[in-house]
C-alpha cells in the first residue's frame, strides 16, 4: 500500500495521472445540469429594478445570466451554451463590438429596439430571431417609449474550454449603417447575393451572405400552416427550424426553432443529446418529467438537459421558441435520440 501511495505521488509530480484511479466512461450521458424554470416576469422585474443602477456604459451589457443551479458561479446555462435577459431603455445604446462568440438573440418585448448587425440596422419586434455570427459587430439601441428586453444565448462555454476568445470594442458607440431594415431579407430570401457593390465588397469570410433577423410574424405564418395539419408529429406537434440561407442551421454551434402545440396536444416522450433552452413565445404549456411536471406561462424560459425523457402539452394554444447545441452534435457525430 505505502509503495503504491510513493508511486502515486511521483506519477503526480511528474505531470501525469494513473488512468486506473479514472472514474469508468459513463455508459448512457449524464447531463451536468438539471432541468429548470425560470419565471420572466420575475426576470424582468429584477432587471427593471436594477436599471437605475446599472447603466449600459457601467457593463458592457444590463443582463441576467441564467445560470445553471448545478453550475454554480460559472455564469453558464449548460457545459456549452450561456444565455442570460437584456434590458435595454429608451434612448439607450450598447456600444458597438464584436466577439468571437456567436450569438442569436430572441425579442420579448419592446418595439422601437434596434440593432445593428454587420453594417445593417435592423428593427425588433416580439418574437423576431436576430442571429449574430462569430466576429460581427453588432450595437444596439432604442427609440421607442416602453423597455427593450431580449434572450441572448451564445456558445461561451464552447469557446471557453477550446481556448478560442477574442473581443474588440470599437472606436465608435454605433457601427457605420450601410444597409437599410430587410435588405438582407431582400436578398437572400430570394435566392438571391450581390457579385458587386458595398455588400460584396464588405464580405468578410463567412459574414455577410446570412439573414440578420427572421421575423416573428413571417415565422408565425408559416407555423400556422403546419399547425393546421392534422397529422401533427408525435413527438414536436408541428416544429420549424430556422435555417441559413446558405443551408444548415443559423450558426454552426446553435439551432434555432418554432414550434406549435395546440390546447390538450400531448407529444410522447422524447429524448435526445441536445441541450435545449425553450421561451413560451405564446399560450401556456405543461413539461413533464418522470418524476415531476413544469407549467410554463408566456415569455417563460425552460432548460432541458441532454438525455432526459420527457413529453409537453398545451394547456392552451401554444408557441414555443427554442434553441439548442445540436449541430455541434450533429457535426461531431454525438448526436442521438430516443423516441418512446
Amino acid at each position: 500500500m505505502k509503495k503504491t501511495s510513493t508511486l502515486e505521488e511521483r506519477i503526480k509530480q511528474a505531470s501525469l495521472a494513473p488512468m486506473w484511479t479514472r472514474p469508468k466512461m459513463l455508459a448512457k450521458p449524464k447531463s451536468k445540469c438539471s432541468e429548470q424554470l425560470w419565471s420572466f416576469k420575475e426576470i424582468k422585474n429584477l432587471l427593471l429594478e436594477a436599471s437605475p443602477h446599472i447603466t449600459p456604459e457601467d457593463s458592457e451589457r444590463r443582463v441576467l445570466i441564467l445560470e445553471s443551479k448545478d453550475l454554480p458561479e460559472s455564469f453558464f446555462l449548460s457545459p456549452t451554451l450561456f444565455a442570460g435577459v437584456q434590458l435595454l431603455l429608451p434612448g439607450e445604446v450598447a456600444a458597438a463590438h464584436r466577439h468571437s462568440q456567436a450569438a442569436i438573440r430572441f425579442i420579448f418585448e419592446g418595439d422601437g429596439a434596434y440593432a445593428s448587425v454587420g453594417g445593417e440596422k435592423v428593427s425588433l419586434e416580439k418574437g423576431d430571431l436576430l442571429i449574430n455570427p462569430r466576429n460581427e459587430w453588432h450595437d444596439h439601441g432604442h427609440e421607442g417609449k416602453i423597455p427593450a428586453l431580449w434572450l441572448d444565448v451564445l456558445d461561451v462555454p464552447l469557446v471557453d474550454v477550446v481556448d478560442a476568445q477574442f473581443r474588440e470594442w470599437s472606436n465608435q458607440a454605433k457601427q457605420e449603417v450601410n444597409f437599410t431594415d430587410g435588405h438582407s431579407n431582400l436578398l437572400f430570401s430570394n435566392g438571391l447575393r450581390a457579385t458587386t457593390g458595398e455588400l460584396f465588397k464588405s464580405r468578410e469570410s463567412t459574414h455577410q451572405d446570412y439573414i440578420r433577423k427572421y421575423s416573428y410574424i413571417n415565422s408565425r405564418r408559416t407555423l400556422n400552416e403546419l399547425m393546421s395539419s392534422k397529422k401533427l408529429d408525435p413527438y414536436k406537434g408541428a416544429e420549424l427550424v430556422y435555417v441559413d440561407p446558405r443551408g444548415g442551421s443559423v450558426l454552426p454551434t446553435i439551432d434555432a426553432f418554432l414550434q406549435g402545440i395546440p390546447a390538450k396536444f400531448s407529444t410522447l416522450n422524447y429524448q435526445s443529446t441536445e441541450t435545449k433552452i425553450v421561451v413560451v413565445a405564446e399560450g401556456e404549456i405543461k413539461i413533464v418529467f418522470d418524476d415531476k411536471s413544469y407549467i410554463l406561462k408566456e415569455n417563460d424560459i425552460f432548460l432541458i438537459p441532454s438525455w432526459r425523457k420527457y413529453s409537453m402539452t398545451g394547456v392552451t394554444d401554444a408557441v414555443l421558441f427554442s434553441a439548442s447545441n445540436k449541430p455541434l452534435l450533429v457535426s461531431t457525430g454525438l448526436w442521438n435520440e430516443v423516441k418512446a
